[in-house]
């Protein structure tokens, strides 16, 4: 059986319950909760290095609460006799960015406090226990799951390390993938691709380039665009092969704008509610 289970905490509004909100008296004056998105991203709210700290602690004891759910499922696989034989997966499509380049919530950038997030899997059987340092992607979680399944993934290459496949005896050593990744959400188009350790991005509309040295750099604080002209020419070139990649694939799929595509009143009324209206 496949099942999926989505925590929608951590996530706004910041409410997390009384058993897991911090016992700093300063902090619990201020209050419980915070939901104003807007006033956060605009300045209106959170505007003292208090408040923020404030927000901050709400969204970790939210973390906290998550957490000890995460640990209910567990224990009730283990009680179930499944946990052995599961393929377990844990991931998130993004983080949160609380002012670490002046901005709020995610949607907005590409720097890694919104596309750096957990990716914690336990293989069937595994007594394994090892932190992986390589840079991967989601779009390889699928592949590999079908592998470990002995479904044929059909696209071996978007494997996660061959830590995790049942055929990692018989494959050739690999490389880190380029990785990209975009931002729609607000303003104008962001895109990025990363490669050897370093991070091109690029704003489609105003033009605007950033390369970052994730090794030295990985707060992404000082962008490379004049100091280190072979890589930023790297980066142009990788993201225009993922471009036309992707382009391909939509051509392949039939994937094409259509004014009659339009969002049902429910589909609106939910993406409302989920705050993306």
């Amino acid at each position: 059986f496949f099942f999926w289970i989505h925590y929608f905490d951590p996530h706004m509004p910041y409410a997390p319950p009384e058993e897991f909100l911090s016992t700093d008296p300063g902090q619990r004056k201020i209050g419980t909760s915070f939901a104003d998105v807007d006033g956060a991203r605009t300045g209106k709210a959170a505007r003292t290095e208090e408040e923020r700290a404030w927000v901050c602690g709400l969204y970790d004891s939210e973390v906290r609460y998550v957490d000890t759910e995460i640990g209910r499922l567990l224990d009730l696989l283990r009680e179930l006799n499944l946990y052995d034989d599961a393929l377990i997966v844990l991931t998130s499509d993004h983080g949160e960015e609380h002012w670490d380049h002046d901005g709020f919530e995610h949607g907005h950038t590409l720097y890694n406090e919104l596309i750096h997030v957990p990716l914690v899997i336990k293989a069937p059987d595994s007594k394994e226990r090892q932190n992986v340092d390589a840079f991967v992607t989601t779009q390889a979680i699928m592949p590999t799951v079908l592998d470990l399944c002995q479904i044929p993934p059909g696209n071996p290459q978007g494997l996660l390390p061959p830590l995790l496949s049942r055929s990692r005896d018989n494959q050739p050593e690999q490389h880190e993938q380029p990785i990209y990744g975009s931002a729609p959400l607000f303003f104008d188009r962001i895109e990025s691709v990363i490669f050897d350790r370093r991070k091109y991005v690029k704003r489609d509309v105003s033009g605007h380039e950033m390369l970052f040295d994730l090794t030295n750099d990985p707060r992404e604080q000082n962008s490379l665009v004049a100091q280190d002209p072979e890589n930023l020419a790297k980066g142009r070139q990788l993201l225009e092969l993922g471009i036309a990649a992707d382009n391909r694939l939509r051509e392949e799929l039939g994937i094409v704008p259509d004014e009659k595509d339009r969002l049902s009143e429910e589909e609106l009324r939910s993406l409302k509610a989920l705050g993306y209206l």
